[in-house]
């Protein structure tokens, strides 16, 4: 008999979710749901997005669960179904910003199949304005990120977040369980 599928992931697959195996412990549910996140952020086809020119790392990703640890959506960065991405056409830039894109938090929240109230978002980064208003219109009360966004840049999304109630909070990326992606450009990259 053969390897089981997760024998598989761990052994052959360009994709290793490797730390938390080596302590044999469960992940916490805020580490699953932003390796989903991260997951879904490999599959953005614009890298102009602030922090992947930084991170060595393309795409942002995002998942939405419920409060009882339910996934609702994934999201990331990508052009709107049946049109040009980035990667083929090139950015379509705009006061230098591209707007080619749809956000992943965007993305996650057309992506919903129900209403989102109550809900939680995990996002490799911390959403931008617009990003923001359409979280709170979602009705999701909790913001889970892992990196910054301009915080410096106004108006921020944070400040909105802060006035409607809804909770934010960083997740220690100093910690596992962290992804490693093999292959393709960034191969020298070892974590988030």
């Amino acid at each position: 008999m053969g390897p089981t599928f997760g024998e598989h992931l761990m052994k052959d697959a360009p994709l290793h979710i490797w730390s938390w195996q080596r302590e044999q412990r469960r992940p916490q549910w805020d580490e699953v749901f932003m390796m989903m996140a991260e997951i879904a952020a490999t599959r953005s086809t614009c890298d102009r997005g602030p922090m992947q020119r930084f991170r060595k790392h393309r795409g942002t990703g995002a998942c939405i669960a419920t409060p009882d640890n339910r996934k609702v959506a994934l999201g990331y960065n990508g052009s709107v179904p049946g049109l040009p991405h980035c990667d083929d056409a090139g950015h379509e830039m705009v006061n230098g910003h591209c707007v080619r894109t749809i956000h992943a938090e965007e993305n996650a929240i057309l992506n919903a199949t129900f209403p989102l109230q109550g809900c939680k978002i995990y996002t490799t980064t911390f959403p931008c304005y617009n990003c923001a208003k359409r979280i709170i219109s979602a009705g999701i009360k909790i913001v889970i990120y892992q990196h910054e966004y301009k915080p410096d840049v106004k108006p921020n999304g944070r400040d909105i977040f802060v006035e409607s109630g809804v909770e934010l909070r960083e997740l220690n990326t100093d910690v596992p369980p962290r992804l490693h992606i093999e292959g393709g450009e960034h191969d020298d990259y070892e974590t988030f």
